[in-house]
């Protein structure tokens, strides 16, 4: 399983790439799956739908991933750019949602 997502992770980096910036969702975070350095996966509530993400592997995304977990504790939104590959959704970027959009 860990092998068929690195896989989709990297083409979901070439697509990224070619793609442009990508989708973008705003919400909650309502999940953070990894330990306290790595975050394999997260989960944002948005307008009632759960979009569960796996990071691209080698991002470099705007805030450290495991700042999602204060997020998660404090109840602030973030804003995810990411594409979907295969019926996954692989995030390219993560940032603090703008709380006055």
């Amino acid at each position: 399983m860990r092998r068929k997502i690195a896989a989709l992770a990297i083409v979901g980096s070439l697509l990224a790439s070619c793609a442009g910036s990508g989708t973008t969702v705003i919400g909650s975070i309502i999940e953070v799956s990894g330990d306290l350095v790595q975050v394999d996966s997260f989960t944002v509530l948005s307008e009632g739908v759960a979009h569960t993400f796996i990071p691209e592997e080698g991002g470099t995304f705007s805030i450290p991933l495991p700042h999602l977990r204060d997020h998660l504790r404090l109840g602030e939104a973030v804003e995810v750019t990411f594409v979907e590959v295969d019926g996954v959704l692989i995030a390219s970027d993560v940032v603090d949602a703008d709380p006055h959009r």
